[in-house]
C-alpha cells in the first residue's frame, strides 16, 4: 500500500467528511428540536400535574372543613338530641308516677276520680301515645 495519498482521494475524503458533518449537524438540529418539543411537554405536562395537585389539595382540605363541621353538627344535635330523649323518658316516667299516685290517692278508683283528675290523666296517656 502506498503511504501516499493522492489530491483525488484527499478530496474525495474531504468531500465524505462534509457529508458526514452535514448529516451530523442536521441530525443534531433534529435532536434539538425534538428535545425543545419534550421539554415543552414537559412543562404542560408538569403545570397539569402542578394543577391536578391544588385541586387534590383543595378537596382536601373541603373534605377536612366538612369533617370539622360535621363533627361539630353532631355535638350540637345528636349528642344533645340523646340528652332530651333521656330527658323526655324521665319526665315521662314522673309523669306517670304522678298518674298513678293520683289514682291510688282517690279513693283507687278511676270512675270515683274527681273530674278535673280524671280528664288530667286521660289528656297525659293520650299525649304520651302521640308521642311514641
Amino acid at each position: 500500500m502506498n503511504r501516499w495519498v493522492t489530491i483525488e482521494a484527499a478530496e474525495l475524503a474531504v468531500k465524505l467528511l462534509k457529508s458526514e458533518n452535514a448529516r451530523l449537524k442536521a441530525e443534531v438540529k433534529k435532536l434539538k428540536l425534538t428535545l425543545k418539543e419534550d421539554r415543552q411537554i414537559f412543562r404542560k405536562d408538569s403545570n397539569d400535574l402542578r394543577f391536578e395537585k391544588d385541586k387534590a389539595e383543595q378537596s382536601l382540605e373541603n373534605a377536612k372543613a366538612e369533617i370539622v363541621r360535621l363533627r361539630s353538627f353532631t355535638i350540637r344535635t345528636i349528642i344533645p338530641n340523646e340528652e332530651l330523649q333521656a330527658q323526655v323518658e324521665r319526665l315521662t316516667k314522673a309523669g306517670d308516677a304522678m298518674a298513678e299516685h293520683a289514682l291510688l290517692a282517690h279513693w283507687g278508683s278511676f270512675q270515683y276520680f274527681p273530674i278535673g283528675w280524671k280528664k288530667l290523666i286521660s289528656e297525659w296517656n293520650a299525649a304520651k301515645e302521640v308521642q311514641s
